[in-house]
């Protein structure tokens, strides 16, 4: 089993910046943000889901940050969460922190906190399954506006 936190330097080459849909303060970051890397000799691509990336950057909050987890997750992309939201219990870093933490990334070695995550498949009667989701803390099972029984495994 690998340990929660471990120290590691990571290359980075490439970054994803993925902003908060609507706030031109993320907007106004992530502008910075891509200045920095261009700087830095690194490609930035824009709020696109690239597998590619060597890391991502979420400007936003709780919900940006869990829009994106899963496609992190299955690609073995790090994330860093930088709160421009409301709550920011998964953000790590405020808005102030983020152009001094990005650049301890590329400089040297960070702590990398190793989440788990929960899957989920929906089996229809006919035992098919749907493609399987992903969620970083919690996925909500709803049966929508007809009532049914659900059977959960």
């Amino acid at each position: 089993m690998t340990a929660f936190r471990t120290k590691t330097k990571i290359t980075v080459t490439k970054a994803g910046i993925i902003t908060r849909e609507d706030h031109p303060p993320a907007a106004a970051l992530a502008e910075k943000i891509r200045d920095r890397l261009d700087q830095r000799g690194i490609t930035a691509c824009s709020d696109q889901l690239e597998a590619d990336c060597d890391i991502l950057i979420i400007l936003g909050g709780d919900g940006t940050l869990l829009r994106v987890a899963g496609h992190a997750a299955c690609n073995g992309i790090p994330v860093i969460g930088i709160n421009m939201g409301y709550l920011g219990f998964l953000t790590e870093l405020a808005e102030d922190e983020a152009l001094h933490a990005l650049d301890e990334i590329i400089d040297g070695t960070v702590t990398v906190e190793r989440r788990m995550m929960l899957k989920a498949l929906l089996k229809s009667q006919g035992g098919s399954c749907s493609s399987p989701r992903f969620g970083l803390n919690e996925i909500v099972i709803s049966k929508g506006t007809v009532d049914r029984v659900l059977e959960l495994n």
